[in-house]
C-alpha cells in the first residue's frame, strides 16, 4: 500500500472513532517512550492515528499495534476493516499490566468506583474508573500485573482483577448493539432506539426502567402507566418501573 492510500485508510478509521474510543486508546498507549504526553492529551482522532504513524508504531506494512488497540476497546468492525487489508497482522505489543488496568476500569460498577475513590482519598466525585487508573499510574502505585493484583486485593476488590483477567476483552468492553446481537433486520423500528441508547451492550439495561414484551402489559388503554416506546420484528417495548 502506498503512503497516500495508507494515510487515507488511517483517516477513515479515525473518522469512525467515538470520543470514548479515543479516550480509551490514549490510555492504552500512554507510557510508550515515543509518545509525548502533552501531544497525546491534546490529540484529535486524526492526530492520534497520525501520531502512531509518525512514531513508526504503525506503517504501510505493519498495523499490528492499531489492530490490537481497536480489538482491546471492542471496535471489532474497525479491526475487520484493517485485517481484511492486512491479513497477516499479529497483535502482541501492548503491556499486559496496561490492558489489565483498562479491563478492570471497564468492568467496575459505580459502587466499585466510589469504594476505590474513598480508599485512595480521592474527593473528586466526577472521576470515573479510567481516571482512577490514570491516578494509580501517576502515583506509581503499580508497575506489573502482580502488583496490580496485590493492589486490588489490599483494597478488598480482588474480584475486579480476577473477573477482568478471566474474560476476553469483548466480554468486558464493547460488544455489538442489542439489535446487531440479536440478528435484527435493519428495517426493525427497535434499531434506532436500542442502538442509540445501548450502543455497547448486547442487551438493554436500565437502572430504573425495564424492557417489557407485549405479553407483559395491556395496550387496550386500561393500563396507562406504561408507555409504548418501540415496536419491531420481535414485539413491542414499553417503558416501565422496577
Amino acid at each position: 500500500m502506498d503512503p497516500g492510500e495508507f494515510q487515507r485508510m488511517l483517516l477513515s478509521v479515525a473518522k469512525e472513532l467515538e470520543n470514548n474510543d479515543l479516550r480509551s486508546l490514549k490510555f492504552l498507549v500512554s507510557g510508550f517512550d515515543s509518545i509525548e504526553k502533552q501531544r497525546l492529551e491534546n490529540a484529535s482522532r486524526n492526530d492520534f492515528v497520525s501520531m502512531l504513524r509518525d512514531r513508526s508504531m504503525i506503517s504501510c506494512s505493519d498495523v499490528s499495534l492499531l489492530v490490537e488497540l481497536l480489538r482491546e476497546i471492542g471496535r471489532h468492525n474497525l479491526c475487520d476493516k484493517l485485517t481484511n487489508i492486512f491479513p497477516d497482522t499479529q497483535t502482541c505489543r501492548l503491556s499486559t499490566a496496561k490492558t489489565a488496568m483498562f479491563r478492570i476500569a471497564k468492568s467496575m460498577t459505580r459502587q466499585d468506583v466510589q469504594n476505590v475513590r474513598f480508599q485512595l482519598r480521592i474527593y473528586d466525585e466526577d472521576s470515573d474508573a479510567l481516571e482512577l487508573m490514570e491516578f494509580i499510574e501517576s502515583q506509581k502505585l503499580v508497575g506489573s500485573t502482580d502488583e496490580l493484583r496485590q493492589f486490588f486485593s489490599a483494597l478488598g476488590l480482588s474480584h475486579l482483577y480476577d473477573n477482568a483477567l478471566s474474560r476476553p476483552a469483548t466480554a468486558v468492553l464493547r460488544t455489538l448493539s442489542f439489535c446487531d446481537g440479536t440478528g435484527c433486520k435493519k428495517g426493525c423500528l427497535y434499531r434506532p432506539l436500542w442502538s442509540e441508547k445501548f450502543p455497547h451492550q448486547l442487551a438493554p439495561m436500565f437502572k430504573t426502567e425495564r424492557m417489557l414484551s407485549h405479553d407483559d402489559v395491556s395496550t387496550d388503554g386500561e393500563n396507562t402507566a406504561e408507555q409504548l416506546i418501540g415496536e419491531g420484528t420481535f414485539g413491542k417495548v414499553y417503558k416501565g418501573q422496577w
